[in-house]
């Protein structure tokens, strides 16, 4: 059994009002890496038989906005949908708590990276607790018996192939194909004839310690002359810069 983690995560798109203390969006999405894992789950659900389970993240405020992507997920072939509230906390404190539920999987899917959790924390530290491999980047999956054999994008263009047993976590950061187009009907649809499980979970809260500062206005210096006059110019500044 496959399960694969999506949470909900500020769009950018729609713009985010920034306080002092805390970033507020005007919209929230399925984080777009976690779309990606959600079409690797259904490839392999369709090539070796696996039943998939997505599981939804988001905060209060994002609750209900959260089951568009889980039923669009259901839709794209994912069996069951459940969504949990996740509470002001650390990553640590979010993959403790899923560690339980997420036992039974064979192999749990991520996005590698959220937007808003830059890190690629939450997959590793869910691999952490359960004592089990995790690989990121990856960009493609077979399964040979109890075996994965993993692609996974290294740096220069390169792909490292990996083999690793079940169970284990893989953080995906593109699909062997695109996430499918579903036609709005077909969502509707799924929307009358699908429910989506709430999961009560005792997660930790935690108040961060974050504070957004706006940078400093760049200096900005029009240089005018002749050529000789700008290049002279353009190097003495250049030099202040690196004495």
């Amino acid at each position: 059994m496959i399960g694969v983690i999506v949470r909900a995560v500020p769009d950018l798109v729609e713009g985010l009002e920034i306080s002092e203390r805390e970033v507020l969006p005007y919209r929230y999405m399925a984080n777009e890496m976690d779309e990606y894992a959600v079409e690797q789950a259904v490839i392999l659900k369709e090539r070796y038989g696996f039943d998939v389970d997505v599981i939804g993240l988001a905060n209060e405020e994002a609750y209900s906005e959260i089951d568009d992507a889980l039923f669009t997920a259901i839709a794209r072939g994912v069996d069951r949908a459940y969504k949990i509230m996740i509470p002001k906390t650390t990553s640590y404190k979010i993959a403790r708590a899923l560690s339980d539920i997420l036992k039974k999987y064979d192999l749990i899917l991520t996005g590698t990276i959220a937007i808003d959790e830059y890190y690629g924390l939450l997959s590793s530290l869910i691999a952490h607790e359960l004592k089990i491999p995790y690989i990121g980047s990856v960009i493609g999956v077979e399964i040979d018996g109890e075996d994965l054999i993993v692609k996974k994008e290294l740096e220069g263009g390169l792909i490292g192939v990996l083999r690793l047993k079940k169970p284990a976590v893989l953080g995906i950061i593109t699909s062997e194909r695109p996430p499918r187009y579903i036609p709005f009907s077909r969502l509707r649809e799924v929307m009358k004839s699908h429910e989506i499980k709430e999961i009560d979970l005792s997660i930790e809260e935690e108040e961060l310690d974050v504070t957004f500062k706006e940078p400093p206005e760049p200096k900005v210096e029009f240089i005018e002359g002749t050529a000789d006059e700008i290049a002279e110019k353009l190097a003495k500044i250049l030099r202040e810069m690196i004495t």
